[in-house]
């Protein structure tokens, strides 16, 4: 399960997410100890 994260972090991840394209949104995920479902909401929101 994946860890609770604040507004803050979570703005900073999709950041570093985006400036990196060449990983999957799967293996950043797992790097982070997020979930991917997680990371995909707050893209959308």
């Amino acid at each position: 399960m994946g860890k609770q994260l604040n507004a803050l972090e979570k703005e900073f991840l999709i950041k570093r997410f985006r400036d990196n394209p060449g990983i999957s949104i799967g293996d950043f995920c797992e790097a982070n100890g997020i979930t991917v479902m997680g990371i995909i909401l707050s893209v959308m929101l």
